[in-house]
C-alpha cells in the first residue's frame, strides 16, 4: 500500500498530532475568552469586544498550515523543500 494521503502514514501522523491539534485548540480558546474578558472589562461593547479577542487570537496564535503560507512556500515543491522549516521564522 502506497503511503500519504489515507494510507497508513496518514493515520500515525493523525494520531500523532492529535495531542499537539488539542493543545493548539485550547489554546486558542483560552486566548479568546481572556482577550474578550479584558476587552469587556475596559468597557468596550460586546462586538468590539469579540474584534479585540479575535485579533489577539490572529496575533498570538499563528497559523501553521499552508494556507497562512506565502504562495511560494505552499504550493512549489522547490519553495517546499526550500522553506519546510521557514514557518515560524517567517511569523517573528
Amino acid at each position: 500500500e502506497a503511503l500519504g494521503r489515507g494510507g497508513k502514514l496518514s493515520k500515525a501522523e493523525r494520531v500523532l498530532s492529535k495531542p499537539a491539534a488539542i493543545s493548539e485548540k485550547w489554546n486558542r480558546v483560552v486566548t479568546y475568552a481572556a482577550g474578550k474578558a479584558k476587552a469587556l472589562d475596559e468597557g468596550l461593547d460586546p462586538q468590539a469586544a469579540v474584534d479585540y479577542a479575535i485579533k489577539l487570537v490572529n496575533r498570538t496564535q499563528f497559523l501553521y498550515h499552508k494556507e497562512g503560507m506565502p504562495l511560494i512556500m505552499s504550493k512549489s515543491p522547490a519553495g517546499r523543500l526550500i522553506f519546510q522549516f521557514r514557518t515560524f521564522y517567517r511569523i517573528i
